[in-house]
Order: C-alpha cells, then structure tokens, then sequence
C-alpha cells in the first residue's frame, strides 16, 4: 500500500486555481501529460485535505501546474514535523485537541 505524502490542501487548491485549471483540468493533465491517473474526486479530496497523495500523483500534479520541486510554491505546499509543530505552536486551535 502506498503512503501518501502530507500535503496543505488550500496551497494545491490555491496553486490550480492560479493556473485557471479545474480539478478536472490536472487529472486528465496528469493522465495525457504525465502518464498518471489522478480523478477529479482525489483532487478535491487532496484540496481538502481529507486524503494525502501518493508521491507519484503528487509528482504528477506538481508537474503538471508547473511547481519546481525546492520552490516557494513547493515550500508551501509540503508538510513537514518541523513546520506543522510551529505552525501548531503558533495557532493551537488549528492543532490537534486540547485538554
């Protein structure tokens, strides 16, 4: 089973919608350019941050809306430990549950 790569999902929504694409738009992208079924479903599953791509999908999608992997838009796009711990640091209530 693959594991998916933790994604922010409003950075990929935000980053399509740059591009003037529809969920739509990048899976057939990714499926004709790229060679990788992505479904517009798993799009917005991705977007909304309900399920994490594999690196194969993500590698596609990336692709596809032109995002240099070590860019600014990559940077943002990614999740780490590091930045989620700051991030949770930083915002509690987005973070997990508090007692």
């Amino acid at each position: 089973m693959a594991v998916g790569v933790p994604i922010h999902g409003k950075v990929l929504a935000e980053l399509r919608r740059l591009k003037g694409m529809t969920q739509e738009d990048v899976g057939f992208a990714c499926e004709h350019r790229e060679g990788v079924k992505v479904a517009r479903e798993e799009m917005s599953l991705y977007e909304r941050g309900v399920a994490c791509p594999t690196q194969v999908k993500l590698n596609a999608i990336v692709n596809v809306l032109d995002v240099a992997v070590g860019s600014a838009e990559w940077r943002a796009l990614i999740r780490t430990p590091a930045l989620d711990g700051r991030l949770n640091a930083e915002h509690p209530q987005m973070g997990g549950r508090r007692s």
